[in-house]
């Protein structure tokens, strides 16, 4: 488990440990799926950075997006997620 990743080492780091079998969860800071992974991909970027996109795409194998929302109806806050799925093989 991968607290968040922030820097460009811990996202290398982190796509070493998953192309190596281990089951990897990692957290970063989006408001969606699509930003999540822009931001990986921005983060990655670089030298070999063709190479690590990917990698990034062979091991990835889903992204989740959660917000809270507000409900009016029930004066409170629900968990709104989204989930991307990456396609099988």
């Amino acid at each position: 488990m991968v607290g968040e990743m922030r820097e460009p080492e811990t996202m290398r780091l982190t796509l070493s440990a998953s192309e190596t079998g281990h089951l990897v969860l990692a957290t970063v800071h989006s408001s969606s799926c699509a930003e999540a992974i822009q931001r990986c991909g921005i983060g990655l970027s670089g030298g070999n950075s063709e190479r690590r996109l990917l990698a990034t795409g062979d091991c990835l194998v889903a992204v989740v997006s959660q917000r809270l929302r507000f409900r009016e109806d029930l004066n409170i806050r629900v968990p709104e997620c989204e989930i991307l799925m990456a396609r099988t093989r």
